[in-house]
């Protein structure tokens, strides 16, 4: 391969301060806020490693790629010693141009007395087969003594590239694998609202309400601070762009730029997925229209001009591997933690400010945040919305996460090597009645999330405001 299409990415190898002039760093020293992700704690730049890190377009996995290589600079690393390539823009077609670009830079590498190599592949889903490349570079051996790091925007691409690479991850394969999300409102709170003293994150084998409710009781101290964190949150989400930009206006709007950016990358994915944005469209009017009741494709199909539940179920596969929804099933009875696929299931979105954006384009908004504020002055939508929000969290947080609904509903069933571990009801309201208790007295106890109530109450069951709950979990 030519040398010049590996230098061009790599402004460093010519002069180690050209690499401070790179537009994204460049970018993040004049934000007003930097904002910093969990996964960054967890890449350890050791050799023989191969972390695969995915998450959506526009979460700052690039960012985070570049700080990365900028501290190995400062560090007094040869700069031939780092290898960075795009593969969105470097024009790679298949496996074997992947196993081009490797031998080539590492011939390279070693010719410049750089011992040790740190190579970053950034969205490496837009070349086929790229994981390929990267098992013919392993049994080569020319990766003996390299730190690699993958990046990509579909966890179905980098789960079956990773799938595809066994015993050539290195001995640590098990943590190698890192999913760069939109923050938590935990992970907001520290960094938009440092002062506040979060208590330690619930280890989910400890998970108990009388735990959660003590911590609550605590937080409560801070519950002003921690109730306008919410309010900022539910407008601009966990992603960084929106979070920025809402700082930049004074917490007063979030301009145009912010949604444009994050509906092109959306959409960008989906038409390279194969798909087209009219039943797109449809398909999410018709998710939104339902208001997270739960709903299937065969419902979908007969509400769009699609008319197939098939097509309509690859569309929502594609939703939720390009991390822009996540979906929650049915148990198929109280106290049982195995989901029912048959019934139908709520679709979430994986993060406020996609569910604005997308939700905006749909109804052919031209003012995204002013939409956003409409929708968020109907108490009945905004509870419905915020539910979407703390069943994201638990999903986040357990992963094992269903609902049982049957006359009466507990909105949440987490569960925990393979039990149900806790129950959750969702009701972000002023007013809390009996009737409101009734899927969580029927379950023998739980936790009902609300708006403002916290107490200990009857039958086993505790209140506790969401705001104090999410700071919880992480």
């Amino acid at each position: 391969m030519e040398l010049e299409r590996l230098r061009f990415q790599n402004p460093q190898w010519d002069n180690i301060n050209n690499f401070q002039n790179d537009p994204i760093l460049l970018r993040l020293k004049q934000a007003q806020k930097i904002l910093k992700n969990p996964v960054q704690e967890k890449i350890k730049l050791e050799k023989e490693r191969v972390y695969i890190l995915r998450g959506p377009r526009q979460i700052g996995k690039t960012t985070l790629v570049k700080t990365i290589i900028e501290n190995l600079l400062l560090e007094g690393k040869n700069p031939f010693e780092i290898f960075y390539f795009a593969l969105d823009i470097g024009g790679l077609r298949n496996e074997e141009e992947v196993f081009d670009l490797l031998l080539s830079y590492i011939n390279l590498a070693k010719g410049k007395k750089a011992t040790s190599q740190f190579i970053f592949l950034d969205e490496a889903t837009y070349t086929r087969d790229w994981q390929l490349g990267i098992k013919k570079a392993y049994d080569s051996g020319i990766l003996k003594n390299a730190f690699l790091l993958v990046t990509g925007s579909s966890s179905i691409e980098l789960h079956k590239g990773g799938e595809r690479l066994p015993g050539r991850r290195g001995p640590f394969s098990y943590e190698n694998d890192l999913e760069m999300i939109p923050l938590s409102f935990r992970e907001y709170i520290k960094n938009l609202a440092p002062q506040i003293e979060l208590p330690e994150p619930l280890e989910k084998e400890h998970f108990t309400q009388e735990l959660v409710y003590k911590n609550a009781e605590k937080l409560s101290y801070f519950n002003n601070e921690l109730q306008s964190c919410l309010e900022k949150y539910v407008k601009t989400g966990g992603l960084p762009l929106s979070i920025v930009d809402f700082l930049k206006n004074g917490e007063d709007k979030i301009s145009p730029e912010p949604y444009h950016v994050y509906l092109q990358a959306i959409l960008g994915d989906i038409l390279k997925s194969g798909k087209n944005e009219r039943y797109l469209r449809e398909i999410l009017y018709s998710i939104l229209a339902k208001r997270f009741e739960p709903l299937d494709a065969h419902l979908i199909s007969k509400e769009t001009s699609i008319g197939s539940h098939n097509t309509v179920s690859s569309y929502l596969e594609v939703l939720e591997g390009l991390y822009i929804t996540k979906t929650l099933y049915q148990v198929r009875n109280l106290g049982s933690s195995q989901p029912s696929f048959k019934k139908r299931k709520k679709i979430y979105f994986i993060d406020p400010l996609i569910f604005h954006t997308l939700r905006a384009w749909v109804n052919g908004a031209p003012n995204a945040f002013d939409f956003c504020l409409e929708f968020l002055k109907d108490p009945n939508s905004k509870g419905r919305f915020i539910e979407n929000i703390a069943g994201i969290h638990l999903i986040n947080y357990y992963k094992n996460v269903c609902f049982w609904r049957n006359r009466s509903e507990i909105d949440f069933i987490c569960s925990y090597l393979g039990k149900p571990k806790a129950y959750l009801e969702m009701k972000y309201q002023a007013l809390i009645t009996d009737e409101d208790r009734k899927g969580l007295k029927k379950a023998g106890g739980g936790i009902l999330l609300t708006k403002e109530s916290l107490s200990q109450g009857k039958n086993n069951i505790v209140e506790i405001p969401l705001h104090l709950f999410l700071p919880q979990i992480e």
